[in-house]
């Protein structure tokens, strides 16, 4: 209890995490990966795969479903402009479906792909 203890020294660091040994040609395409920092394992050959490009049918959606909505959001606003006075619970009722529907069909003709 009273005698002195020895200091403690570090355990020495696995050869593995030393700079000369992290070669590329010693790791797996994985590991290589990681100790670069690149997010995906691609090997040199390979390109990223392209976009597809979106067919004649799907933008005839796409804009069809973008000009229902202009059409809503123009129903909806006419509906305002023309009034006489302030708006009854139909018309304001009216407006609201309009714009939600103009919001969904947007939301719609965005997620076509």
């Amino acid at each position: 209890m009273g005698g002195t203890k020895e200091p403690r020294t570090p355990a020495p660091a696995p050869a593995a995490a030393e700079g000369p040994a992290l070669k590329a040609d010693n790791l797996s395409p994985g590991m290589a990966a990681l100790v670069r920092g690149g997010g995906a394992v691609q090997s040199e050959g390979e390109a990223a795969p392209p976009r597809p490009v979106p067919s004649r049918g799907l933008k005839l959606i796409q804009v069809s479903l973008l000009l229902a909505d202009i059409l809503l959001v123009a129903l909806a606003v006419r509906l305002v402009v023309k009034a006489d006075g302030p708006l009854g619970f139909m018309g304001a009722a009216l407006c609201v479906f309009a714009m939600a529907l103009g919001a969904w069909l947007f939301w719609l003709a965005s997620r076509v792909e």
